[in-house]
């Protein structure tokens, strides 16, 4: 398992750099949690051979539709550079898979940036952070809908990591 106190300061730095409306201390624990339920900060595949990818197991599609479709809309091109700036490179990994799948495996960053973005269209608001069991459900309804995931599973997961 990765070390927490690191992987919340890396949290909190890749989210303030995309901008303070991302960093909110909710949404810090939300992505930190997220990886908690998603991976246990251990697996970089989806166990079973599923299409998640990296310690937030994102999936390919999910990736891309962010990068490709999400960031590429004129009216996100502060975020786009702001998320090219953390990256050190541009977006447009998105359109090549094996480089892609590279990139959500092994890039904390990128998964970060990927995960709060996933939760950043919902219109209803993050529920705040002492309230795990409300981020629990958002997590089940927003990031993991569909999968098999459940709320028990991520208070389970982020208990177990401490957050």
């Amino acid at each position: 398992m990765i070390h927490i106190p690191d992987m919340r300061n890396l949290v909190t730095t890749v989210l303030k750099g995309l901008g303070e409306k991302y960093a909110h201390q909710d949404a810090v624990m939300l992505v930190l949690r997220t990886g908690a339920a998603e991976s246990g900060y251990f697996n970089q595949r989806q166990i079973g051979g599923g299409p998640g990818r990296g310690l937030w197991q994102i999936e390919p599609n999910t990736a891309k539709d962010i990068l490709g479709r999400y960031l590429l809309r004129p009216s996100k091109s502060d975020l786009r550079e702001a998320a090219e700036r953390l990256l050190g490179s541009n977006i447009e990994i998105y359109d090549r898979p094996y480089l892609l799948d590279l990139h959500l495996q092994g890039n904390q960053i990128l998964g970060i940036i990927l995960c709060r973005l996933k939760y950043w269209p919902v219109k209803e608001p993050l529920p705040h952070s002492r309230y795990m069991d409300m981020q629990a459900q958002y997590w089940l309804t927003f990031y993991n809908a569909g999968g098999k995931g459940s709320i028990e599973h991520f208070l389970h997961a982020a208990g177990k990591a401490k957050l």
